[in-house]
């Protein structure tokens, strides 16, 4: 548990210093203004006690809604304990990387965020739109 813990730690510090260079000028600026309340850390089990998910997540308070965001470093598993996908997301809740695997441990599937950008100017209806990016 201590080093899975470790590791959410290193990449979340690190996360924070390079993995942001896919935000355009525009998207920093209109959610520059968007400041997190809370982080927090979570794992998912099955009912059959094998864990289904960890990760961190992210909160926002705006006047309408509290809005949770995944964050960081989100692996998922299989019912049988092995990874099922492994996903990297920025502080809004944007993809950054993703790799998806089969029961059997082999890749099938493989993503990677180039530019995220919104055509939104005013960063009040950033949580709220679906389609901004």
């Amino acid at each position: 548990m201590k080093r899975i813990f470790f590791f959410f730690f290193l990449s979340t510090v690190f996360g924070e210093w390079t993995a942001y260079g896919q935000h355009t000028k525009r998207f920093k600026e209109i959610t520059k203004n968007l400041i997190a309340i809370d982080t927090s850390y979570n794992e998912y089990y099955y009912s059959n006690g094998a864990l289904k998910k960890t990760g961190a997540s992210i909160v926002y308070q705006r006047p309408e809604y509290t809005y949770h965001k995944d964050y960081g470093r989100i692996i998922t598993y299989y019912k049988s304990g092995t990874i099922k996908s492994e996903q990297i997301f920025d502080n809004f809740g944007n993809i950054l990387d993703a790799t998806f695997y089969h029961p059997n441990g082999t890749t099938w599937w493989k993503s990677e965020t180039l530019k995220i950008d919104c055509d939104l100017v005013d960063f009040n209806d950033f949580l709220l739109k679906k389609d901004m990016l």
